[in-house]
């Protein structure tokens, strides 16, 4: 769990940079054809790598959610013991064993 945790924080960090990068490129897209540098089309890949990398960085991000969830459980986080049943709570001591007269002489 730990080294899915590690990976995926990696991940995380490099698609988030892809993602601002894509952002930036999209911004100067826009610009370019507004001043009437570059066609419609490129604009529109522009923002499909946008969201692509968006995706991909919500997908990780999700995936690192489900890290930290395996982790807890991994670490006994969520555990509850199971309550007495009735007949664990029915015996009194003399169900119980009792220590040997060589325990008891001691």
């Amino acid at each position: 769990a730990l080294v899915a945790l590690q990976g995926d924080r990696r991940r995380v960090d490099s698609l988030q940079s892809a993602a601002a990068a894509a952002a930036r490129a999209d911004t100067l897209a826009r610009q370019q054809y507004q001043a009437g540098l570059i066609d419609f089309r490129t604009v529109l890949e522009t923002q499909r790598t946008l969201l692509s990398a968006q995706d991909s960085a919500a997908g990780v991000r999700a995936s690192l959610a489900a890290d930290h969830v395996a982790l807890y459980k991994a670490l006994g986080g969520g555990w509850t013991p199971e309550p007495p049943t009735a007949e664990a709570q029915s015996a009194t001591p003399s169900d119980t064993v009792s220590p040997s007269p060589a325990q008891t002489a001691r």
